[in-house]
């Protein structure tokens, strides 16, 4: 039996570009695609935020550098908007400890006029459960 493909709506489609612009590296697309004030947070890889446009290019450049043969899978839609919640199986090799990694987080992406505004990366069951019942402040 086949299966009709289901549409994303627009935030599930941005998302998706963002892990695509993450595993090529490519900060130019998450700068463009995102909000001039966006926070990134990978909880689940350090505390420290990265925030607005050249905070976006660290993560990318520096951040994300460190970590080779990167690739994100989504295994499963928590939420489709408001904030976009999705489990990821993400892959990659860490470069300074010479070890590979195969995690599987929960994003939570916050969306605003079609930009990225805020991301945060959790594993934590209760961290989860909290940032996808959290609204953007000052709106989505």
């Amino acid at each position: 039996m086949s299966h009709a493909p289901t549409a994303d709506g627009p935030e599930l489609e941005l998302v998706r570009g963002v892990l695509r612009a993450w595993e090529r590296r490519d900060a130019d697309w998450l700068v463009e695609h995102s909000a001039s004030d966006v926070e990134l947070r990978p909880y689940m890889w350090t505390d420290l935020p990265f925030s607005g446009p050249e905070g976006a290019r660290a993560f990318v450049n520096e951040f994300l550098a460190a970590r080779t043969r990167l690739k994100f899978e989504i295994e499963r839609v928590r939420r489709p908007a408001g904030p976009v919640a999705v489990d990821v199986r993400a892959r990659g090799h860490v470069q300074m400890r010479d070890v590979d990694f195969d995690d599987h987080p929960t994003f939570v992406f916050w969306v605003r006029d079609g930009k990225l505004a805020r991301y945060e990366g959790h594993i934590d069951p209760a961290a989860i459960e909290e940032a996808t019942a959290r609204s953007l402040p000052g709106g989505g």
